[in-house]
């Protein structure tokens, strides 16, 4: 099958060949090959000469596939909801301590996100049964940005922002005052918090999330209506 779509790909962007240029080209076009493309549906065809072409039905559909793909969105477009969820309100992931002490840092985290046009998710949300780290990865994927609080340096934390990380999405960085931060992300832009004073935080964070690029989708894209 490898076979008949290198094939296919070269006689679309070249044109029609021959037999010599198929070995010159070590284009592994072997008899079980030829013998599926010159089904009668006609896919491929050989023309007097000897050569192959494609027929052009074929050619025009792939036309149209080129097309069509030239449409999709920018090649920085990535693992973001399929295209009919587009109005929607745009999602922001929390990575952060389920320890209660942090309650009260999730409330301000919300309020910001609240603030920006954002609906908040945490790791723990969901009752649905199933394997945690499957469900907090589509949480990730899934999500338009993340907010992960480092405070601590918290395995859990430091392994959802590196997922996130790794999927391209915009990252925010919390960190208590009196906290150090792993070498790997010490470079990273942090909004540094005191527990005292947490009106600051939402303050911060919210300011944070609406710096972020405009998302094309969501209460925004809506207004623009």
């Amino acid at each position: 099958m490898n076979d008949s779509v290198t094939v296919l790909q070269f006689l679309y962007r070249n044109g029609p060949i021959g037999p010599e240029m198929i070995r010159a080209l070590e284009l592994r076009c072997f008899p079980d090959t030829i013998s599926f493309l010159e089904t009668d549906r006609q896919y491929v065809v050989r023309d007097q000469a000897g050569q192959m072409n494609l027929h052009p039905m074929v050619r025009r559909l792939c036309d149209d596939l080129e097309g069509n793909l030239k449409t999709f969105p920018p090649q920085d477009w990535l693992f973001q909801f399929p295209l009919a969820d587009q109005y929607r309100t745009p999602e922001l992931f929390l990575a952060m301590p389920f320890d209660p002490k942090f309650d009260v840092v999730r409330s301000a985290m919300e309020g910001a996100a609240t603030a920006a046009g954002f609906v908040a998710t945490r790791g723990d949300d969901t009752r649905q049964p199933g394997t945690i780290m499957h469900q907090v990865w589509e949480y990730i994927r899934h999500a338009d940005a993340v907010v992960a609080d480092v405070t601590g340096r918290n395995a859990n934390v430091l392994y959802e922002a590196g997922m996130a990380h790794a999927l391209g999405k915009p990252v925010v960085l919390l960190l208590q005052d009196d906290h150090g931060v792993p070498f790997d992300i010490a470079a990273v832009r942090q909004i540094r918090y005191r527990l005292e004073d947490l009106s600051r935080l939402e303050l911060e964070l919210g300011a944070a999330l609406g710096a972020l690029p405009k998302l094309p989708y969501g209460k925004v894209a809506q207004l623009e209506l």
